[in-house]
């Protein structure tokens, strides 16, 4: 089976999802443990979640490093990603000109003025996300990615999915 578009989004969610929950992480009795950046509290990095700033929904920032962060289980799924909290942090991490820039592009996207993303800048973003995430895990000497996920580099041969 090929890679198609929809297999490339999930394995792109599950990559930045991943570097988001393990980005900034710390080994604690044995287990990863990171800050949810809403409410502050400790969590395993392999049970909390990667919540997003703006939307997923909005494919322009869906895997922007900035946009998705370390989230409890609680603030994101159930506090509906804690959309006032989420926003001081980001202003006080990132500032108010980087807050208004994620803003406006969102806005952009919801008026239809931002292009669909092609296969080719998708391929691109998962190049990205696969060396960021490879980095991650030699840095923490984890296996966090399956091995038979490869770069669409020069060398590319698709990989059969497994169900």
């Amino acid at each position: 089976m090929k890679l198609d578009r929809k297999a490339l989004i999930k394995r792109c969610d599950k990559l930045r999802q991943t570097i988001a929950r393990y980005s900034g992480a710390k080994k604690k009795g044995g287990e990863w443990v990171n800050t949810c950046v809403t409410c502050g509290k400790t969590v395993r990095c392999d049970k909390a979640n990667g919540g997003h700033f703006i939307p997923r929904s909005c494919y322009p920032l869906r895997w922007d490093r900035l946009n998705v962060n370390c989230q409890c289980v609680a603030c994101n799924l159930y506090k509906n990603g804690a959309y006032i909290e989420y926003s001081k942090w980001f202003l006080d991490k990132y500032g108010k000109v980087r807050f208004d820039t994620y803003v406006e592009r969102y806005q952009e996207w919801r008026s239809g003025k931002s292009p669909a993303i092609k296969m080719t800048e998708l391929k691109v973003i998962y190049d990205e996300l696969l060396t960021e995430g490879r980095l991650l895990e030699k840095k923490l000497k984890l296996d966090l990615f399956p091995k038979t996920w490869v770069s669409f580099g020069p060398d590319f041969i698709e990989q059969p999915l497994k169900k």
